[in-house]
């Protein structure tokens, strides 16, 4: 059964998710030192959530409180299709400007806001950073792919149903086992 489980976790831990995701930019400029991470990984069309921490360059600490703007622009300059709309509207207006926050993120040492990305191909990802007076920008060109199908996009959660019914079977098999190993003896 451990062995079952061991599988099981290598499995799955490609698909397990961290706080942020994964840092798609790190630059030093100014006095700050700026750190982009985007979440699903690889960046598919829909919600994409992107956060950031911004920290002193000197002391490498967290800086308090700052103001983050981020915005994506298509390098093709794609329009969105007219379901676009209808989808954003869906997902509580999501555009490609936002303002980060520490309240949207689960990390609280990040700023982070989800924006919508309406078509694959490659986008200009703009930060801007604002403590104390002090601005600071990066900047990124992000490869977003088309969006998943659905199977693939979920199928980690719809195989955890015959895996879990497997291994109530199992368990029962060698109950089983060992009731008529103890009568035998």
């Amino acid at each position: 059964m451990r062995f079952l489980v061991c599988i099981f976790i290598l499995f799955t831990a490609s698909h397990a998710l961290a706080d942020g995701g994964v840092v798609v930019l790190r630059e030093e400029t100014g006095d700050m030192i700026i750190t982009v991470f985007a979440n699903p990984t690889p960046l598919r069309v829909g919600a994409v959530d992107l956060g950031v921490l911004a920290q002193d360059r000197a002391s490498r600490q967290p800086l308090p409180d700052p103001d983050v703007r981020i915005s994506l622009t298509s390098e093709e300059n794609v329009v969105p299709p007219a379901e676009w709309a209808a989808i954003c509207n869906s997902l509580n207006g999501l555009g490609t400007v936002a303002t980060a926050t520490r309240n949207h993120s689960t990390n609280r040492l990040l700023n982070s806001a989800w924006l919508g990305v309406p078509a694959p191909g490659k986008w200009d990802l703009e930060v801007r950073v604002r403590v104390d007076g002090q601005s600071e920008r990066v900047s990124q060109t992000l490869e977003v792919l088309p969006a998943a199908a659905p199977l693939s996009a979920w199928w980690p959660l719809i195989a955890l149903v015959p895996i879990g019914i497997a291994s109530f079977a199992l368990r029962g098999f060698f109950l089983r086992q060992r009731r008529r190993h103890r009568s035998l003896v």
